[in-house]
């Protein structure tokens, strides 16, 4: 994987959590009181960026806040899960076909602060037109407290998160 990949990727995730963060109400300090809180953004303009880019028309973006807690030795645990729900897209063409994006991304962690936080995400999406899968990504990462990422991304797209 080159490091452009991860720096994408890194930058991906961080914007998840950003938008998972922003769309359930949650700061940092709140996010402990507030485990499986939900939310749901209107997903028309995401994109997912593959050899054709697809651009989503209507949906919904469904962000689930697991849990978060912290446990007795003073670590603290979260996970997220961000499904698409419903998704149309449209690869610009002017022939008008919908695409369906499918699928979902589960994020998580845990650390004493965060300097210690290993984190990790697992992303499993398919565009599906009329006659079935036309591209994919399926993602397992391990984002690592001394910077370093390991896993396997494969697929011919970028996860649209």
């Amino acid at each position: 994987m080159t490091s452009n990949f991860m720096a994408r990727r890194l930058a991906q995730l961080v914007a998840t959590l950003a938008l998972a963060g922003t769309a359930v109400g949650l700061s940092a300090a709140a996010a402990g009181a507030a485990p499986g809180a939900t939310s749901d953004v209107p997903a028309a303009g995401l994109g997912v960026q593959c050899a054709v880019p697809y651009t989503a028309i209507g949906g919904t973006i469904h962000i689930v806040n697991q849990s978060h807690v912290v446990d007795a030795t003073g670590v603290f645990h979260f996970t997220g899960t961000v499904s698409l729900q419903n998704v149309t897209a449209t690869d610009g063409t002017p022939d008008g076909v919908v695409y369906q994006i499918v699928g979902a991304s589960w994020f998580g962690g845990s650390g004493t602060g965060p300097a210690t936080v290993t984190f990790r995400s697992t992303d499993e999406f398919n565009v599906i037109g009329p006659g079935g899968k036309v591209a994919s990504i399926h993602a397992h990462l391990t984002f690592n407290p001394d910077g370093t990422v390991t896993g396997a991304s494969l697929g011919d797209c970028a996860a649209p998160f």
